[in-house]
């Protein structure tokens, strides 16, 4: 199959290319000196226009259509443009000399519009330079786009970093995530695309502070500045599937309303996990934010969003947005979401636990019903270009049951177990914001945060034939009913001013100032309901918590920017000074430890649009209240969890490295990558093992945690195909203690992948991804794990009305301990007919063709090596009728 596939690629290419001839030479001036970012386009009334830029000796090169009279124009500032007749027969080879102009003009008229201008960290893309008119989303445009890559959820990414933002002339559209953006606005109302490196929403501090964000800001066309756009989708389908997507939004230069809907069974989602990272400011901003990134990957709804692979689901979803400029000063932007699922899952695991061989077979049918809604509002104040005052309020309440079946099977012992978990979860956060610039050389940024939790969870456990572990004190009968309700309500107010200081253009000096108090109660109670409805309490067997944590963290940062020719150079020093309080019961432990870390970051840039960034962090990380529970937490049917009162912190250094260059023009991009993490003296895992029942605690140790991973892309354009390839490195290094024995664990890593897309005007197009990944893992035992990944993406637009997609993916999974491998594929197809001039649109859409039971993959524990299978949804065909506004 796979030789199929690339015969039939590689004989489109091979046709469609014996119908071109490449026109390519120099550009020079009168001395003979090249002349780069000369611009080499053409004009034709047989085919539509083609250009280039020169490269620094000032070559160009130029793909043109056989047997068409082209007119070819070379144009470079100072100047006079130089024009030549060419008939297209045969390849030509042509040195161009350009004559500088002999006198100043008043006013130079631009007779072409450059395809793409980089500006310092801006790129503009003209769009009608690449599209020919069949595209419908703005996502058909992005795709054509040099160095521009949009997945299949509709994530952009520019050079190879992923796009933070979307802007639409220059104001948020929706909550700004780019997926919602790329997928609903309509390609022929863009008139341009510029992508914002290093953006700040604060306009006095771009240049000052820095950032990582990259935005991409839509330029409508004039006729587009006020208009309604959107869709109305709904189909059936077999088996009762059906789907209802209305997808509406209106844009004004001062208000903006957007609403999306979306009611189905055929498991689609519009909400994901990325979707709500974004939401919650994006990956960097988690990234940088280690108490956010905690509380998000800890959250119920993460998880629950996590869950993607299930047989059935009913799935609710509403969105509503409002953004006004209430007066030239101030501009607000309301949303609200709201999701609903029910869903049914099933999952068979197979674990080989390292510390006694112990084979496990284990079944989870699983039943979720969960809701999320999320409120925010966004208050921008400018009182004038040198005050700015921002307040963001955001509530969100989720809720959810999950009813599980599991059947375990090891050894001799087969048993089967019940559990119903319920939790809730909500969160309140205000955040205050000031900017100021003082019109001198000191500029001002206060931030205060209040957050606010309360979170519940309930688990039970039932069941007649299993025997719990011998960590949990059961009382035998011949049903068993365990409960476990855990509580925890948290808050934190954080304050911090930072002061920048301009010394000159070349040095800058930052002050910071903050504190930060977090107040935490956590509560567990796990008991036994015995057959007369009477309870039986651990507590005296060392269960249950009530724990209160005081952190009160007061910092100082400074910070000294200088440049050093093409060197920008930032070493920082932030120190901590932390009170802590734990109290367990009648037990109270306090500390007041004093934290230095010290942070260097330097950035080179080089000619040819050459970067190299190296920059070393250090942060500081405490446990939080839940491990600082001294007694012991019932986890799951077969795993408790002991917490310890130990406030020492860990110490982690991040060294990372970054090297990229590109030219947009060529579509060329280069980039490599190294990040090295150590822990010192890191916080372990400790485990006492009996059969697959476990308990687990945290200590602190003399051991470090050691990760080195490393990165490496190519992507170039050779003709009508755009081309990449990559690989990675990684190793990792640690320890874990089972059953007191010392356990070194050993991970190394390789991958590599590749790509070819063609990006034909009348031919169909196809890319073509290959990617391939092995782990090594050494514990007690030795594993390889392999993953193998094809996949075939077709589209063809043809007859002027038809459009055909398809994806086929091939998956290859292996792994030697438990001497498994397997294969799975999956294949989809959509078939839709729109007329040019139609608001109408019909379509038929097919998923999983090939009526696929199952995806698999193979991972590793701390504990064991484990292969997943995890059933997803049986073959679907939707008949779809799509209306256009």
């Amino acid at each position: 199959m796979q030789k199929i596939f690339l015969a039939i690629f590689l004989f489109i290419g091979i046709y469609s290319f014996g119908q071109q001839i490449k026109l390519e030479g120099f550009v020079r001036d009168t001395l003979q000196n090249p002349l780069e970012f000369a611009t080499v386009y053409t004009e034709s009334k047989e085919d539509s226009p083609k250009f280039t830029i020169t490269d620094e000796k000032g070559y160009f090169e130029l793909h043109l259509k056989s047997k068409i009279d082209y007119t070819i124009n070379v144009t470079f500032l100072g100047y006079e443009k130089h024009s030549f007749p060419l008939n297209t027969i045969k390849n030509k080879t042509q040195t161009i000399v350009l004559k500088e102009l002999s006198e100043q003009l008043g006013e130079v008229k631009l007779e072409y519009t450059q395809a793409v201008i980089e500006k310092k960290d801006t790129v503009s893309f003209h769009t009608d330079s690449y599209t020919d008119g069949s595209e419908r989303k703005l996502k058909d445009v992005l795709k054509k786009l040099p160095l521009v890559n949009v997945d299949k959820e509709g994530n952009v990414t520019v050079k190879g970093k992923k796009v933070n933002q979307v802007l639409v002339e220059g104001k948020k559209f929706f909550t700004g995530d780019s997926k919602i953006a790329v997928n609903n606005i309509p390609a022929d109302a863009v008139a341009g695309i510029t992508m914002l490196d290093n953006y700040n929403e604060v306009t006095f501090l771009k240049n000052v502070e820095d950032s990582e964000q990259l935005v991409m800001n839509i330029k409508l066309k004039k006729n587009k500045k006020n208009f309604y756009f959107g869709t109305i989708e709904a189909g059936p389908g077999i088996e009762n599937k059906y789907e209802i997507q209305p997808k509406l939004f209106y844009y004004s230069p001062k208000t903006r309303v957007n609403s999306i809907i979306d009611f189905n069974n055929s498991g689609s989602k519009s909400f994901t996990l990325l979707d709500y990272i974004n939401l919650e400011g994006g990956r960097l901003r988690i990234m940088e934010d280690k108490n956010l990134q905690r509380s998000i990957f800890n959250e119920s709804f993460t998880k629950s969003l996590q869950n993607q692979d299930f047989y059935q689901n009913n799935y609710q979803f509403a969105s509503f947005n409002v953004s006004s400029e209430l007066s030239e000063k101030t501009d607000l932007n309301t949303y609200g979401i709201f999701s609903k699922s029910n869903s049914l899952s099933r999952k068979e695991n197979t674990n080989k636990y390292f510390s006694n061989n112990l084979l496990e077979k284990r079944l989870n049918s699983l039943e979720n019903s969960d809701l999320f809604a999320i409120g925010k509002a966004e208050l921008k104040y400018i009182s004038n270009p040198y005050t700015e005052f921002h307040y963001h309020s955001k509530l969100k309440y989720f809720d959810a049951e999950n009813q599980e079946n599991l059947n375990t099977n090891f050894g001799e012992t087969n048993s089967n177990l019940n559990s119903n978990l319920q939790n809730s979860d909500l969160k309140w956060a205000n955040e205050f914001k000031f900017y100021k610039d003082f019109k001198s050389k000191h500029k001002l940024k206060w931030i205060t945060k209040i957050d606010y939790q309360n979170a519940k969870n309930d688990q039970f456990w039932n069941s007649e034939n299993y025997d719990f572990n011998s960590f949990i004190p059961v009382i035998e009968e011949e049903r068993t009913d365990l409960r476990n309700d855990l509580k925890t309500n948290k808050i934190s107010i954080y304050s911090r001013l930072k002061h920048y200081w301009i010394l000159t253009n070349k040095q800058h000096l930052y002050t910071t100032f903050g504190i930060e108090n977090t107040r935490s109660n956590f509560e567990t109670k796990t008991y036994q309901i015995l057959e007369d409805n009477s309870i039986h309490d651990f507590f005296d067997a060392n269960f249950d918590n009530q724990t209160k944590l005081n952190n009160l963290d007061v910092h100082l940062g400074l910070e000294y920017k200088f440049l050093i020719n093409n060197f920008i150079f930032k070493p920082s020093i932030f120190i901590h000074k932390h009170f802590f309080e734990v109290e367990n019961y009648s037990n109270k432990t306090t500390k007041q430890p004093l934290v230095f870390l010290p942070n260097l970051n330097i950035k080179y840039t080089l000619p040819r649009n050459q970067k190299m960034i190296f920059d070393y962090k250090t942060s500081s990380f405490f446990l939080d209240v839940s491990k600082l529970s001294n007694r012991n937490q019932l986890r799951n049917f077969n795993s408790v969890f002991r917490g310890v009162t130990d406030l020492r912190n860990q110490i982690t250094h991040n060294f990372k490295w970054r090297y990229s260059k590109h030219n947009f023009q060529k579509a060329f991009l280069m980039n490599a990558s190294m990040n090295y993490i150590r822990k010192e003296k890191a916080f372990l895992n400790f485990f006492e093992m009996q059969g697959i029942d476990y308990i687990s605690s945290l200590n602190f140790t003399s051991y470090d945690y050691e990760y080195l991973n490393g990165t490496a892309g190519l992507n170039f354009k050779l003709w009508k195909f755009n081309s990449s390839i990559n690989g990675n490195l990684g190793y990792n290094v640690y320890n874990s203690f089972i059953n007191e024995e010392k356990i070194k664990n050993e991970n190394k890593s390789f991958g590599y992948g590749a790509s070819l897309r063609s990006n034909f005007k009348k031919y169909p197009n196809l890319n073509v991804n290959f990617l391939t990944n092995r782990i090594f893992a050494k514990s007690n035992l030795e594993t390889t794990i392999s993953t193998n990944l094809w996949s075939f993406d077709l589209d063809y637009f043809f007859l002027k009305s038809f459009n055909f997609k398809a994806n086929y993916s091939i998956n290859s999974v292996s792994n030697s301990v438990l001497d498994d491998s397997n294969n799975f594929s999956v294949l989809n197809a959509n078939l839709e007919y729109q007329k040019e001039d139609s608001a109408w649109a019909f379509e038929i859409n097919a998923t999983n063709i090939l009526d696929t039971k199952y995806r698999e993959q193979n991972f590793q524990t701390l504990l064991s090596s484990s292969n997943a299978r995890e059933y997803i949804m049986s073959r679907i065909i939707m008949f779809k009728v799509k209306y256009s506004l």
